[in-house]
């Protein structure tokens, strides 16, 4: 009987020193897991944060594109265009015509009558607050009597 309580305490004390070890590997498993947990929260909260960056990038990407397409556009029809001007201009004809035609713009120009009465001015009056400031001449009428 003593050999069998010997046995049994033999045991008990190898399963307690089990259950501590076991004890332990959990605690730790248990304080990876929350580690691992709060990692990927964070890295979930990375991740909202790097799509809303990636889908602000893309929308300034589309809007940047259309522009060059503009610029692109505006590059070649300017290309174009010198390559017509360049034509025109080749040759000493087409100069001289080119001249005569910028000299009769130039007349139009200063021909055209001034419309803006800002630019005319007032006629040489000189008025203050819309009042004429030179003294009022006043008319009499003489009516002779019958």
């Amino acid at each position: 009987m003593q050999v069998r309580l010997t046995e049994a305490q033999n045991s008990l004390r190898a399963m307690e020193g089990e259950r501590d070890y076991l004890k332990t590997e959990l605690e730790k498993e248990q304080k990876v897991k929350e580690v691992l947990l709060s990692e990927k929260a964070n890295l979930e909260q990375d991740l909202v944060v790097k799509t809303q960056k990636l889908t602000q990038v893309e929308d300034s990407l589309n809007r940047l594109e259309a522009q060059r397409t503009k610029l692109q556009e505006k590059v070649r029809s300017l290309t174009e265009e010198k390559a017509k001007l360049e034509e025109k201009l080749s040759t000493v004809e087409n100069l001289k015509q080119a001249m005569i035609e910028l000299k009769s713009k130039m007349f139009k120009v200063r021909a055209k009558p001034k419309s803006d009465p800002a630019l005319e001015g007032n006629q040489g009056y000189i008025l203050k607050d819309g009042t004429p400031t030179y003294p009022i001449k006043k008319k009499v009428n003489v009516i002779p009597l019958p």
